[in-house]
């Protein structure tokens, strides 16, 4: 759980931020991380990052941080100063301090809560507009619409969110779960989904893969042509994004195995693929690294079933890519 804060913290972070500007900016976005705020640590990545078209020789801030900003470039055509850019960070800052002094006056004065989906995209879409953006210049906006629309609502969104703010925004599980939106937003623009009993969207490559293996048939629905296009669009713009987002995670598990003896040994060629999770993340590696106590048995029995959905997940993937481009071309045929 978070470390309370209150009134007088966010008065002490505004004045930061109105003195050290960006520099502010990512200092309290530390600090609240350090205290337990998961939403700092993306916001962080996003006040960091210098793009991948940096002209300096130093690539800063974590990789979905970087992401955004291109998305926001790519998806708006515009060529942002560095001026813009820190201008929409500070407001950003300022947005969500705002939301955390709502946590505040809510909780009687001081808050353990980090804010929800809802309070995150009022800021970013006041933000936007304030800077002549749309609200479709932001990476979640049109995930997250699909998930409201054919995922269970509000309630889908926020637990969504909340996967998604434990990463932090760094780390292997954060690119894990922003490629997941990726292929989620990608089922839509094929023109097609699969729903469950509950009229729920479920994932593309698992349904096929369940039909293919058993008697069970879900139900194919067409996507309105007003999605598939919005999905379409949101792919396009995302397009410099999924190389980077895909080939990192192949590179950390690379950097895994064979780092340490690459970094001695420059001349030892490329390295082989290997399955996207990095050494830090990979349950197995880090528990017989460890004196283990029951407590850490539990917790590694946890870690090894979510391991292994991940991995069946992107096998699953990789394997149905060409079963799902023929069934789609048969489909509209």
């Amino acid at each position: 759980m978070a470390q309370p804060i209150n009134q007088a913290m966010i008065k002490d972070y505004q004045d930061r931020i109105a003195t050290k500007k960006v520099e502010g900016v990512i200092e309290v976005y530390n600090d609240l991380l350090n205290k337990g705020y998961n939403y700092a640590g993306w916001a962080k990545g996003v006040a960091e990052a210098n793009g991948w078209n940096s002209s300096e020789p130093e690539i800063r801030g974590s990789i979905t941080g970087r992401a955004a900003v291109m998305f926001m470039k790519d998806s708006s055509g515009r060529d942002f100063s560095d001026r813009e850019l820190n201008e929409i960070r500070i407001d950003m800052a300022r947005g969500y301090l705002a939301a955390l002094s709502r946590n505040i006056r809510d909780g009687d004065g001081q808050t353990q809560t980090d804010i929800k989906f809802r309070q995150m995209r009022d800021f970013h879409e006041d933000v936007f507009e304030k800077h002549k953006l749309s609200i479709d210049n932001w990476t979640l906006e049109t995930p997250m619409k699909f998930i409201y629309k054919y995922n269970g609502g509000e309630a889908a969104q926020e637990k969504k969110w909340q996967e998604l703010a434990k990463t932090q925004g760094d780390g292997a599980d954060a690119l894990i779960a922003s490629a997941a939106l990726y292929n989620y937003v990608q089922d839509f623009a094929r023109g097609y989904i699969y729903v469950d009993d509950k009229g729920l969207k479920i994932d593309t490559a698992m349904a096929e893969q369940i039909q293919a293996q058993t008697f069970k048939v879900f139900e194919m629905k067409r996507v309105p042509e007003r999605d598939r296009k919005e999905a379409e669009q949101w792919l396009e713009n995302a397009s410099r994004i999924k190389p980077l987002l895909f080939s990192r995670l192949e590179e950390q598990e690379q950097e895994r195995h064979y780092g340490y003896s690459r970094e001695q040994n420059p001349a030892e060629g490329p390295l082989p693929q290997q399955h996207a999770h990095s050494q830090e993340k990979n349950p197995f590696l880090e528990f017989a690294e460890k004196n283990v106590t029951e407590k850490d048995v539990e917790q590694f029995l946890a870690r090894v079933e979510e391991y292994g959905k991940e991995q069946e997940m992107l096998e699953r993937q990789q394997a149905l890519e060409n079963q799902r481009v023929s069934m789609s071309r048969s489909f509209f045929s």
